[in-house]
């Protein structure tokens, strides 16, 4: 329960302005792969096991013996923004904005745009950087929160590469509802607590369109994205570990339709 496609490219919208975007990327699942098989808690990691009569434990990290099934499916999600004061403050300007992100979450933030650095100021284009705050919709029992900074660099006057980086304090997921100890009981409640730390980092480019037909998109984004650990619906993660299973990575794309405001 995390979203995946960050689109921060630095830049606070103006007041007034606002943008509808649509991204898609491809999500996975870990399954345990042998039938009768179930995810327990050993040795501080979430595992396999394959058999409780014999104690058979099958790791993620054990790629020979093949134990999880990772599947990918689709995730669509669709974002708004809005601009809402160009001077708050310290900050150059404030906007908000939710992302649903499916199968993920619902998530809200607010932005707070940063004055430049010297060094960000040589050329005809400026740097343009932010930091923002957010919420998202989590179980029954917590939710989660986070804080983003975002940076872009503007190439041309249609082109932008940008990076963003996120610390998540996850709220408790799915799997942890359904884990069971090493005697097969379940430790699971949904009032139970079970949340974590979870890094975020995109990478990305986005393109402006010089559209001539009012319902062609305005930008279009194509960013690639890094989780730490790797979070698969179902929650199956190896805390602690620098194995490359732990690592999410996904190429997302996206177009944007901007409204109020200069394009």
């Amino acid at each position: 329960m995390a979203t995946t496609h960050h689109l921060n490219t630095g830049r606070i919208l103006k007041p007034g302005e606002y943008h509808s975007t649509y991204a898609f990327s491809y999500s996975k699942r870990a399954i345990c792969r042998y039938s009768g098989s179930s995810l327990i808690e050993k040795d501080g990691a979430k595992i396999c096991q394959l058999d409780p009569s014999d104690s058979i434990y099958i790791y993620p990290e054990d790629s020979a013996l093949e134990a999880f099934k990772v599947e990918k499916i689709p995730s669509l999600s669709t974002q708004w923004r809005l601009g809402l004061w160009e001077k708050w403050g310290p900050f150059t300007g404030v906007d908000m904005g939710y992302s649903l992100e499916i199968p993920s979450t619902w998530e809200f933030d607010f932005r707070f745009g940063l004055k430049p650095f010297e060094f960000m100021k040589t050329g005809s284009l400026p740097w343009h950087h932010n930091f923002g705050l957010g919420w998202g919709i989590g179980l029954w029992a917590d939710n989660t929160w986070y804080a983003e900074y975002g940076l872009g660099i503007p190439l041309l006057s249609n082109l932008c590469i940008y990076g963003n980086y996120r610390l998540n304090y996850l709220a408790t997921q799915f799997a942890d509802i359904e884990l069971k100890d090493q005697e097969g009981n379940n430790q699971g409640s949904i009032f139970n607590h079970a949340k974590r730390i979870l890094h975020q980092m995109n990478f990305g480019i986005e393109g402006v369109w010089e559209k001539n037909f009012f319902l062609f998109p305005d930008r279009w984004h194509i960013n690639y994205h890094l989780g730490y650990p790797v979070l698969l619906l179902d929650g199956t993660s190896v805390p602690g570990t620098g194995e490359p299973f732990l690592m999410d990575h996904r190429l997302n794309f996206a177009i944007q339709w901007m409204y109020g405001g200069k394009k």
